[in-house]
This record gives C-alpha cells, structure tokens and sequence, in this order.
C-alpha cells in the first residue's frame, strides 16, 4: 500500500480535473471506502480522500482513474457494477436494481429475493 503525503485542496483538485472526460462522466468514477484500524484509518478510492479529512493516522491508497466495480461485506452485504450504466446490489435478501441513466434520474427497483 503507498503512503502519499497530504497534499493541499488546490493541488487534489488538479489531480480530478486530470481525470478524462469519458471518464468524469461515467457513474462509479468517484468512490471511496475507508476501514478504521485500532490505530490507523484506511483509505482507498478514486481519489482517495479530500485533503484534510483524515483525522488521525492514515494509510491511503489513490487509485485515479478507476471506476468502482465490486464490494462485499461478509454475506449480508454485496454491491456490483453489472454494466456501464447498471448496479445490482444485495442488502440481506433484498435486491435492489440501479439504472443511472446518461439524463434524467437515477432509476431504482427494488424486491426481497424470496418473491
């Protein structure tokens, strides 16, 4: 994991405006997911954090330019990008179907899996 200096908002929001076109378009493209250790926060994400929102120790991994595809959590809890524009997400036995659509508002359905 890379430990990156604190870097000041002006040059954080350079470092985004970097990012491709296609790419700040594209739904997923800004995400994060932050784990608290006993000592240490742990960040990761696209880009990782705000310069300044870590308030104690931090280890952060950037990963610019990526788009969020998958995350689990045990087996209650499962969010997946299935296509460009379509999420599908777990949450127990409840499905939830997300259609980010390229205007117009985000479409959601949602079912408990049993039905």
């Amino acid at each position: 994991m890379r430990r990156r200096a604190r870097e000041s908002l002006a040059s954080w929001k350079r470092r985004l405006a970097k990012q491709s076109a296609a790419m700040r378009r594209r739904p997923g493209r800004s995400w994060r997911i932050l784990a608290n250790g006993r000592d240490v926060d742990f960040h990761v994400g696209s880009p990782a954090l705000p310069p300044g929102l870590a308030g104690r120790a931090a280890r952060i991994l950037d990963v610019a330019d990526s788009v969020f595809d998958e995350l689990v959590i045990d087996d209650w809890l499962h969010l997946e990008m299935m296509d460009t524009r379509d999420w599908w997400m777990r949450i127990g036995d409840t499905v939830i179907w997300i259609t980010v659509p390229t205007s117009g508002p985000v479409r959601v359905f949602v079912r408990k899996e049993n039905e």
